[in-house]
């Protein structure tokens, strides 16, 4: 029971790492707030019947251009970089 444990010595976090991991974090809740919100699964009729159609489908096209996909790849690198230096 008084035995002390063998851990490694104590670095400091890397800031970067953490702000660009939260960067990821905030795109991958944007890419994923249409399917949160359902409206990804209603009938495109019912979509048109709730006015501002265009505006809409622009907003989306831009979201799905600059924000699905990417995020979850850059997240994925940072997980990677921070299992290595862990290792």
């Amino acid at each position: 029971m008084g035995e002390k444990s063998q851990l490694g010595p104590v670095t400091k976090r890397i800031v970067l790492l953490d702000v660009i991991r939260g960067f990821a974090l905030v795109g991958i809740l944007f890419a994923n707030i249409l399917s949160w919100s359902g409206i990804k699964f209603l009938p495109i009729d019912t979509i048109k019947s709730f006015g501002n159609f265009t505006a809409d489908s622009t907003i989306y096209y831009y979201l799905k251009f600059f924000i699905d996909t990417k995020f979850y790849t850059i997240f994925s690198l940072l997980f990677g970089i921070g299992f290595s230096l862990q290792i």
